[in-house]
């Protein structure tokens, strides 16, 4: 199950750049989702990417493939229970919350 919590004002936002872009929502929640490309990516993929509009977010439990860049995350968001496969950087930004986030 796919999920994407915040506040009334939060936008996911489709575009070329993420599969995930989630802008103007603090303390979001983006969770479970599974996000993968049957190949490496174009220049730029993004699996997930949060906005700097969303202090105090939530990344978690999501498994992401074959993307250029797995969590983009520019803003103070915790991520836990990560999995990143494929990419050429798998981890920007944002706290770790323990060492359960993995790439390979």
């Amino acid at each position: 199950m796919s999920a994407v919590t915040g506040t009334p004002t939060a936008r996911i936002v489709p575009s070329a750049y993420a599969n995930i872009n989630v802008a103007n929502a603090p303390g979001a929640v983006v969770q479970g989702n599974v996000i993968a490309n049957a190949a490496l990516g174009p220049s730029d993929s993004v699996g997930i990417f949060v906005s700097p509009t969303c202090p105090n977010a939530s990344v978690v439990g999501n498994h992401v493939a074959n993307l250029r860049k797995g969590l983009y995350l520019l803003s103070s968001v915790l991520y836990k229970d990560n999995t990143v496969g494929g990419a050429i950087t798998a981890f920007t930004g944002g706290i770790a919350a323990g060492s359960t986030n993995f790439s390979f």
